[in-house]
Order: C-alpha cells, then sequence, then structure tokens
C-alpha cells in the first residue's frame, strides 16, 4: 500500500479528509505550522494551523515520521532551490524510491503534483485519497513500532486493543521487511484477522478437502487469508494476477462443499470477450451448453472435468446464471463469479440483492473473483467499477473478508508472461 509525504496545504485545507496512518509528516512541514501558529497576520490559516497540529498529536501513534532536514540535494539537480520545502519534499520521495519504498505526495498545491508527476511519483489531495479500493488486508513490518506492543498483547491478554486501526472483517499481514512486494516475492511471516474484538491468528495449517481436487493447501499466507475467508466470511473476494490461485481456491472450496454438504451453488456469468478479442459467433446448444462453451465453462471443464461438470449441472447442484436473466432470481446456497472486474456497480448490485441470509431463512455465501488489471469492457471502469464500489460499501461490516493473491503458482512460462 502506498504511502504519501504530506504537504502543508493538505493539512491546513482538507484537514477532515487526511488519513493519517497513509501519511509521511516531514519535520520541516511541522516547522511551517509552527510558523503559521504563531502569526496573528492571518487568523484563519493560524486556526487552520493548530487545528493540524492538534490532529497530528492525536494521530502521532500512527503517523511515520520523517526528521530529516534534507540540507543539500542528492537527486534533484541545481534547478531546484534547495532552500525551498516543497523542493525539499520532492527530494525526500527521491530517498524513498532507493529505499524501495512505495511512496507519493499529497498536496492541493498544483505546482507541486505536476512536479512530482513529472519526476515519476503518484500524486494524490486530501480529497482524492479515499478513492483508493479498499484492499482488505493491511502489511505491517516487524521494523514497526508498534509490533513490541501487538505481540505483547496477543500472547498475555484476550482483549485486545486495535492497535493497527483495522476494520472489522481485516486482515493483517506481518511482513519481515519495508513494505508488501507487488511481485508476490514478500516474506510474511504470519496472519490475523481483527473480529471487531480481537486480532484471531489465521494458521497456515488450513486444508480443503474433495476427492475432486484431494487436498489443497495454501502456498503462502496471503493464500491462507484467502481460505480462511471463504470458510468463514459471508462475501468472500479474491483478486489478483493471473496465475496466483484464486480460481483454484474458490472452486476447490466450492466442491468441497457440494460433496459434503450438496450445497447448491449458482456461478453467475457475464460472458465478456477479451478486449480485443474476435468471437467467432453463435454456439450450438442451449443456453447452459453455450455457458459451458465460454470461459466459465472452460474453466470447470479444465478443474473437475466435463462428466463431473455436467453431472452436477443435470442434478442442478450447480446452476448456471447468465446476468442477462438474473432480475428476479433468488440465490439460496453459494453465489460464484469469475472475471468480475468486469462488473459493473448495476450489475454487483443486482446478484448482491438477491442473495437470501440467515434472516430470511437461506444460506448465502458470495464468492467473487477477478483481476482488476484485465478490465476488458469501459461500462466497469473508473466510478461505475463494481468492484471497487461493494468493497467499500461492505468494508467495516464484518461480512467482508477480501486479499489480493501475489504470485504464480502456475510455472516458468506463465509467471514470466506477466512481464510482457
Amino acid at each position: 500500500m502506498p504511502k504519501y509525504v504530506v504537504d502543508t496545504s493538505s493539512l491546513v485545507q482538507n484537514l477532515s479528509d487526511v488519513q493519517f496512518d497513509k501519511v509521511i509528516v516531514n519535520t520541516l512541514v511541522l516547522k511551517e505550522l509552527e510558523k503559521h501558529k504563531s502569526s496573528s497576520l492571518n487568523p484563519e490559516l493560524q486556526k487552520q494551523a493548530r487545528d493540524a497540529l492538534r490532529a497530528i498529536e492525536s494521530h502521532k501513534e500512527v503517523i511515520e515520521f520523517d526528521f530529516r532536514q534534507y540540507p543539500s540535494f542528492i537527486y534533484l539537480d541545481s534547478h531546484y532551490d534547495d532552500t525551498y520545502t516543497d523542493n525539499k519534499l520532492l527530494e525526500s520521495l527521491f530517498y524513498y524510491k532507493g529505499e524501495k519504498r512505495d511512496v507519493g505526495i499529497m498536496s492541493e498545491d498544483l505546482s507541486l503534483l505536476l512536479q512530482a508527476e513529472a519526476l515519476g511519483f503518484k500524486t494524490t489531495s486530501g480529497r482524492t485519497l479515499d478513492d483508493e479500493p479498499y484492499h482488505g488486508t493491511v502489511c505491517v513490518s516487524l521494523a514497526d513500532r508498534r509490533i513490541s506492543k501487538f505481540y505483547g498483547m496477543i500472547h498475555s491478554s484476550d482483549h485486545h486493543e486495535n492497535i493497527f486501526n483495522l476494520m472489522e472483517g481485516e486482515y493483517l499481514l506481518l511482513l519481515d521487511e519495508e513494505d508488501c512486494d507487488e511481485n508476490g516475492n514478500e516474506k510474511a511471516i504470519g496472519a490475523f484477522k481483527w473480529t471487531g474484538e480481537q486480532y484471531r491468528r489465521i494458521s497456515m495449517n488450513q486444508r480443503i478437502r474433495s476427492s475432486y481436487f484431494g487436498e489443497v493447501t495454501p502456498r503462502n499466507f496471503r493464500q491462507t487469508i484467502a481460505i480462511d475467508s471463504l470458510k468463514n466470511n459471508p462475501i468472500t473476494t479474491i483478486t489478483g494476477k493471473a496465475g496466483s490461485g484464486k480460481t483454484y481456491l474458490a472452486i476447490a472450496y466450492i466442491m468441497q462443499q457440494i460433496e459434503s454438504f450438496e450445497t447448491p451453488v449458482h456461478i453467475v456469468t457475464n460472458n465478456i470477450p477479451m478486449r480485443g478479442a474476435s468471437t467467432f459467433g453463435l454456439k450450438k446448444g442451449d443456453i447452459t451448453a453455450k455457458i459451458l462453451q465460454s470461459n466459465l465453462g472452460i474453466i470447470l471443464k479444465s478443474k473437475i472435468g466435463i462428466d463431473q461438470t455436467q453431472d452436477l449441472i443435470d442434478r442442478e447442484i450447480i446452476n448456471m446464471v447468465p446476468l442477462e436473466d438474473i432480475r428476479g432470481a433468488s440465490f439460496n446456497g453459494i453465489v460464484y463469479a469469475t472475471e468480475v472486474q468486469n462488473y459493473s456497480v448495476d450489475m454487483l448490485k443486482t446478484i448482491l440483492e438477491r442473495v437470501e441470509g440467515e434472516e430470511s431463512g437461506g444460506f448465502g455465501k458470495v464468492i467473487l473473483e477477478g483481476d482488476q488489471r484485465q478490465i476488458d469492457t469501459l461500462l466497469a471502469k473508473g466510478k461505475n467499477s463494481g468492484i471497487h464500489r461493494m468493497l467499500e460499501v461492505y468494508k467495516g461490516s464484518g461480512m467482508l473478508g477480501h486479499v489480493e493473491l501475489r504470485g504464480n503458482i502456475r510455472g516458468g512460462i506463465s509467471a514470466l508472461a506477466d512481464k510482457m
């Protein structure tokens, strides 16, 4: 998860929108705030600076502070005035980049934002920081100063303080390094879930068993989190690149539930072709036969075999549900949708509205998976992304578990293809 070096302008102009656990406060910014607080020339700015300093004081446990002064520049050239605070903040970004940190700058100053973008850094403002999608899994390194308190707490008491400010249902991933590695090479050493009352340890000793798949065990802690969510949360969202194991884990769990409990499964399909690809025209057969010839049918047949797939469909344990026919439907059992990055807000809302929960005497469990980098339709981009909106609405509800899988379990060819 990126962090943002925060500029004075965001702290005084948009203080209520600043998420302090996501920012880095430089001592130079603190000095500017102190200067504004002591100046009577601009009473409004004086009050804003006072409020900002109070907020920093009350959030100091979660704020990352940078006490370097940057007296001379190593990365910026002589065209940048090294006495100017904004330039010092830009210089600090290169220090973090050299430490392989994912950093950007947060400011309301358009000039500063444009300069940071030109230098290749992420930018945001107080009003847009919350637009970042909910990740569901927070990474914390052993270097974090809160770690010793955390370990002392979980080993000595069942009453836990929410040290890392997680939302209910959010997962904690402990890393033996500074930050998450998007290439899947992170050195995770433990995982926990914040239940709303305590941090529950997630054991690597997770198992999914069925005659279709045999015994499935997690390859890493992210897969452990996925399996825990599949078992315990009403809604599980698994995202990740191709080959990370999201479909394999989802279908392995579904087959366990079918075999052990004959749980009905409703598989929703929205057969959008891959962007830029052409279709072969009309497919033969009824709607089920057509679905089995689609991307979802290929997944099922490759994972459990064509004969087993057809038998489960004939027995109405697996029900194929085309998205175009979903209005008026009602789902009791497992609802599974793949390639959810291609679902608009309206599409995903329509699915979730039809899930029967315990209140109506049903057993509704939703499994959503997809790769948010591979959106094949304009209908699901930006503010109209169903998966992004769903995560925003359900986060903190206690019903949702979300994890992004990393790495590639298929092997060399598949892993290297990601670089294309």
